[in-house]
């Protein structure tokens, strides 16, 4: 017997549904609702707690030894804490719940500590100690959207973080970097989200909408290579790496004048 109309009709709306799903969703309106949609369209909560935790083992590991703190494990504090920061705070506003979203709030503050003292050894270590703390905190704040770190130093993560993607994306060992590779690109996605609500680049309305367009595509972008990456498919995952790299070279030729 032949199918009716229906159940072809039923067929075709559940692949159409499982395709969607696969997709990067994100609310259609103007760019203020876009930048604040639920942060489960494009980065599940687990894959930004992963990440956050392997920044502070890596600050831990920076801050370790004293003479051995020198200006580059410096550096790469700032920009770790600064991360930190950012992921806390997506995960604050985050749909699916966390540890670290209960106690958020006190993530950014001691990570923001740690970030504005990063060439200080011990008060970067007095702070790391408070952020530990933080994580394992049961006390809930009510967090908005906001511009959080020195968005300098989360500009100069950005190819740090996006290099050690490209490796896993583009690479041999794809499958058995995937544990990373999600963690790496949902870091990426929270920056971008962030930055959004910074306003540091823009001289008037124009460009804060530009930024906050190139913003919303670089995080959609990053969330598209978390999404391949966790359906194991390695052509996907670059094609959303090479728009994301789109996003922010269209960024740059507008903030920064490259060609």
């Amino acid at each position: 017997m032949k199918p009716t109309l229906f159940v072809v009709l039923v067929g075709v709306g559940i692949g159409l549904i499982g395709l969607a799903s696969s997709l990067p969703i994100v609310a259609a309106g103007p760019a203020a609702d876009r930048v604040t949609c639920a942060p489960s369209h494009y980065v599940p909560a687990k894959d930004l707690v992963g990440q956050l935790h392997v920044l502070v083992d890596h600050m831990h590991s920076d801050l370790a030894t004293e003479d051995e703190y020198e200006s580059g494990q410096q550096q790469r504090v700032a920009r770790d804490a600064n991360t930190v920061a950012v992921i806390a705070l997506v995960l604050a506003k985050h749909d699916q719940s966390s540890q670290v979203k209960k106690g958020a709030k006190g993530v950014i503050d001691a990570a923001l500590a740690v970030a504005e003292n990063a060439d200080q050894f011990a008060t970067a270590n007095k702070a790391l100690a408070s952020l530990d703390e933080a994580l394992k905190s049961e006390t809930s704040d009510d967090i908005s959207w906001h511009s959080v770190g020195d968005i300098e130093q989360l500009m100069l993560q950005v190819p740090k973080l996006n290099s050690s993607l490209r490796r896993g994306v583009n690479g041999r060992r794809f499958a058995k970097s995937r544990d990373k590779a999600v963690g790496l690109a949902a870091a990426l996605a929270a920056i971008a989200q962030v930055s959004a609500f910074d306003d540091t680049y823009c001289s008037d309305e124009a460009d804060e909408a530009k930024w906050v367009k190139y913003c919303v595509e670089m995080r959609d972008a990053a969330g598209g290579v978390n999404m391949a990456i966790h359906r194991g498919d390695q052509e996907g995952a670059k094609s959303m790496l090479k728009t994301m790299t789109r996003a922010c070279d269209d960024c740059h030729a507008h903030f920064r004048g490259d060609e």
